[in-house]
């Protein structure tokens, strides 16, 4: 199915109940896919840098859920704004509630406790390998056979990798540490697959977003007492402008998201929407110097990362 088929099934299936007071079928209808997903990217690499240069503030569990608590009530004029009712079903419910319990609820609090261990300018890209977790998911569970340019990304998201945790060839940190980003693109990387089957269940960004942002909202609450008490809910008072503002551009992130998910296929949308970590390198050089230093190594490692992961969602 072409793009603009895509869109006019999804307007279509948006329009089903045009009689639903205060209904709106898409505010952003206009917008092309492409256009959404590059969107996304600009806006989770604002959220990357409000979110290094307001943690010396928090705790990464108060700053995961003040952020995801700010989205969801982002979200709410969006859905009642967009609202249709009759669109609701439990399998997309299932999904999004699937996708919210993964990430950003795992995941976003896995990324933050990485960016306070090893920076943001390096956690953010090794936390971007989505396209390779699911390339391993479907050569090992589903039987698929690569193409070779799949293959050549593969070997260059390792390498990238490789080279971004080493300093003249010793490894920088320690592989705990290297795990923890590691695991929260796991997570990024099956939460994708969940939003778009919710998606194809219910056609409806603000609602998806909203009710992901809820299971994540959950998932923070069980998983608090696995946090020291003194590691849990601390937070500073200067910190709070920083995961306000974060938690708004997360919500903005999260329904541009899931808007092309609903309009294109992942293999498009996921290689547009994960160059953030390439935006987030760049401004992590203009604006956070005095925190955080990148180097040509970082620098290079990032887009060999990038390259290799649009390679493996491309083909």
């Amino acid at each position: 199915m072409t793009a603009m088929g895509q869109r006019a099934r999804l307007t279509r299936r948006l329009s089903l109940a045009p009689s639903v007071p205060g209904y709106n079928a898409l505010m952003f209808s206009w917008m092309p896919t492409e256009a959404a997903a590059i969107l996304v990217s600009l806006i989770f690499a604002i959220r990357n840098i409000i979110v290094r240069a307001g943690q010396r503030y928090a705790t990464p569990l108060i700053s995961t859920f003040a952020v995801t608590l700010i989205t969801s009530v982002f979200l709410v004029p969006l859905t009642l704004y967009e609202w249709s009712g009759s669109l609701i079903n439990w399998t997309g419910i299932f999904w999004f509630v699937m996708a919210g319990v993964t990430a950003p609820g795992l995941a976003l609090l896995l990324y933050f406790a990485s960016v306070q261990r090893i920076g943001v300018a390096r956690a953010s890209p090794i936390a971007s390998i989505q396209p390779l977790i699911s390339l391993l998911i479907a050569v090992i569970f589903l039987g698929e056979r690569p193409s070779i340019p799949v293959y050549i990304g593969s070997l260059m998201v390792v390498g990238g990798i490789v080279v971004l945790t080493s300093e003249k060839g010793q490894l920088r940190w320690t592989l705990k540490e290297i795990s923890i980003p590691l695991l929260a693109s796991m997570f990024w990387g099956v939460s994708t697959i969940f939003r778009k089957l919710g998606m194809n269940a219910i056609p409806w960004p603000s609602f998806g977003g909203l009710v992901i942002a809820i299971a994540a909202l959950a998932t923070l609450a069980a998983a608090s007492p696995m946090f020291e008490r003194g590691n849990r809910w601390h937070l500073e008072r200067p910190g709070v402008p920083y995961l306000v503002a974060a938690g708004l551009f997360l919500g903005a992130g999260f329904y541009f998201h899931m808007f092309a998910l609903g309009l294109g296929m992942v293999a498009r949308v996921a290689p547009l929407a994960n160059s953030s970590p390439v935006i987030t390198v760049i401004l992590t050089a203009i604006f956070l110097r005095r925190l955080e230093v990148v180097t040509v190594r970082v620098l290079l490692s990032t887009f060999v990362i990038f390259a290799g992961g649009a390679l493996i969602t491309v083909y």
